[in-house]
């Protein structure tokens, strides 16, 4: 049995004011005749659902825009299950939910003069959930059990943003704060929540409705303390600019942005209603990005960034570390000079100053943790180059370099990930400008990227080469074609720095032999257009499909692995020889609404397993059979 019903309304006053109400209810279930379908089998499920939105945006100066949304459904499943066949013993299973979401937007636009704007925005949300899932073996008269899948969960969760945006000349100076707050409850018995689930349902739409406004008035207070799960505050700052040439190109640009924030969360509490713990974590992000326009150098534009990330989490319940000592002891995050914690630059000195500045975050009567992410980044682009330097020149390079430093108790962790990638473009379309068919440009990216982890002494160098391009045969068929290539080694440092041992770091070089990774990858891929199209016929359907179009696409990939270690003390693996797979897809648009597709994959792949032969200095290779996959899949979406 299937019950749907769904009504949809839109409309606008005086062209400025938009809203929309849809509600949707759906019932399905089973044969409830026992002949036909006995107890365990049959089941049925209820689903309510709406949606009101209004919207009012005139998109003129001074006039505010304001948005609101209120949504929510409920939702309830019932099924069973055959415990034991001789007693004919059916347990029932009972699935409720409840959930409604309330949330207003306010923004606007306030020019003080042609170069000077204020643009404030505030926005609050305020939500609730119910769940509750209830195992009975005779509903009627409340005979309820209770194991561990059985349980029931509240959820309130509050948010508020409120930001400022100053925008003078090429210069804008925006600041925000954001305060989320959420408790919930989680209980495992045989009461739950199934008596607050009939009670929402007797309530009307608009009690459900107000009781959101009325929590939203409330601010961030929650009836129920003791059911924190996450507290969150953060102040945001931005300022951003340019140094223009004239009214339509740029010298200089920059952006600073800083943000603190503060989440607790961890919360538990015993029997009494007394904290057992609780988790405080300050996040400062300092980032300062440079752009310049030197047209009189060979490069066109010169990116700079520096990205400073500072945690400092806390286990423990008591007094908490008050935001003012947190920015005073953080504060050299943002103040200290760029390459202050670069080991690229400094060596040995940048990762010393790092590890002192976690070590120093420690607090005695916490549990507590402290990491460090630096990271410099530089992109660099040339003008576009005429004639045959076009294609030996890339035009574009970029490099960063990233340094993570961490400190749990008196453990450290460090790593260092460099990488370098560069962009060539080899411009083939203007070959083929003449021709019935057009290339298009091929892009090719080449990227190494070296990673160090001290504390297992091990150091990775990748390789990577990506290469793509397409062809248009004609305006309803392209093909595309990518290659990429990956080289991957693996090798231990055996030296040690003389500060390493004073931070933990071990000495011993692990006992595994390093490796080597090839991989390659070969993808062609085809799509083409059925235009015109008056009826298909499948077997004996046929459908009618309008004089659409059918999109098409048909996929072919290849890909090989060989994995070599350079000795035999090695874990046993599998190693990929080969696998080769194709997908085909058929898209039909049948309304604006209504999309279809069909896609068919197939797959063919063969492993083998790699041992190391103990004594016998050689490999132990076991071969595995093909392998075999096949995939139909059937698909409508729909567009709500």
């Amino acid at each position: 049995m299937n019950d749907n019903f769904n009504i949809s309304l839109n409309s606008s006053f005086f062209k400025e004011l938009k809203y929309s109400i849809s509600y949707n209810r759906n019932y399905q279930s089973t044969d409830t005749n026992e002949i036909n379908i006995p107890l365990y089998l049959q089941w049925n499920s209820a689903s309510e659902k709406f949606n009101l939105s209004i919207i009012y945006n005139e998109n003129k100066k001074y006039i505010p825009s304001i948005v609101h949304n209120y949504t929510e459904s409920f939702d309830n499943r019932v099924s069973h299950s055959l415990i034991s066949l001789t007693n004919d013993y059916v347990l029932g299973i009972s699935d409720g939910q409840f959930a409604n979401t309330f949330s207003l937007t306010y923004r606007q636009n306030i020019p003080i003069s042609s170069k000077f704007s204020l643009s404030p925005e505030f926005s609050v949300q305020d939500s609730s959930y119910l769940m509750d899932k209830s195992n009975y073996t005779n509903e009627s008269v409340k005979d309820f059990l209770t194991n561990a899948n059985v349980y029931a969960m509240k959820n309130l969760k509050k948010s508020l943003t409120t930001s400022l945006r100053v925008t003078f000349w090429e210069f804008a100076l925006s600041g925000s704060y954001i305060k989320t707050q959420e408790k919930y409850d989680k209980i495992a018995n045989e009461v739950g929540y199934r008596a607050e689930l009939e009670k929402l349902k007797e309530t009307t739409f608009f009690e459900r409705y107000f009781d959101r406004i009325e929590s939203i008035a409330q601010g961030f207070y929650f009836d129920e303390e003791d059911l924190d799960k996450q507290r969150s505050d953060a102040i945001v700052a931005n300022f951003s600019g340019a140094i223009m040439k004239n009214a339509a190109e740029k010298a200089l640009g920059f952006l600073i942005n800083d943000s603190f924030a503060k989440d607790t969360s961890g919360f538990g509490y015993n029997s009494a209603g007394d904290l057992t713990a609780r988790t405080d974590k300050y996040i400062l992000k300092n980032l300062w990005a440079l752009n310049v326009f030197p047209k009189f150098l060979i490069f066109d534009t010169v990116n700079f960034e520096f990205t400073r990330v500072m945690e400092m989490s806390y286990n423990g319940i008591g007094a908490e570390v008050l935001y003012e000592d947190a920015l005073s002891a953080l504060g050299q995050v943002y103040y200290v000079q760029p390459i202050h914690y670069s080991a690229l630059i400094l060596g040995q000195n940048g990762r010393i100053n790092a590890l002192e500045l976690v070590k120093n975050f420690a607090e005695s009567s916490y549990n507590s943790l402290s990491k460090l992410d630096d990271k410099f980044k530089v992109e660099l682009i040339i003008p576009r180059l005429e004639g045959i330097w076009r294609i030996f020149i890339p035009q574009r390079y970029g490099f960063y370099s990233l340094l993570t430093t961490q400190r749990n108790l008196s453990s450290y962790f460090q790593s260092l990930d460099n990488k370098f990638d560069t962009t060539f473009k080899f411009f083939l379309s203007e070959f083929t400008k003449s021709t019935p068919f057009k290339l298009g440009d091929m892009n090719t990216t080449l990227s190494y990227q070296n990673i160090v982890n001290y504390n297992e002494r091990k150091m990775t160098d990748k390789v990577q080469l990506n290469t793509y391009e397409q062809l248009w045969l004609s305006q309803e068929v392209d093909l595309k074609l990518g290659y990429v290539f990956t080289f991957s080694s693996v090798s231990y440092i055996k030296t040690q720095e003389d500060f390493e041992p004073t931070y933990g770091f071990p000495s011993q070089v692990p006992a595994s032999s390093p490796a080597s990774i090839w991989e390659h990858s070969i993808d062609v891929s085809i799509n083409w257009v059925i235009k015109g199209l008056k009826d298909l016929k499948i077997w004996f359907i046929t459908l009618n499909l309008r004089d659409s179009k059918l999109v098409n696409r048909d996929q072919l990939k290849f890909a090989t692995q060989a994995i070599e270690y350079d000795g035999n003390s090695f874990v046993r693996y599998d190693q990929k020889l080969f696998e080769l797979s194709f997908t085909h897809s058929t898209e039909y648009t049948f309304s604006e609404l209504l999309t279809g597709r069909f896609i068919l994959t197939t797959v063919v792949n063969q492993y083998v397993e790699i041992s190391p032969a103990a004594g016998l200095g050689e490999k132990k290779m076991t071969y595995f059979d093909p392998g075999f996959g096949l995939n139909l899949w059937l698909d409508l979406q729909i567009k709500i």
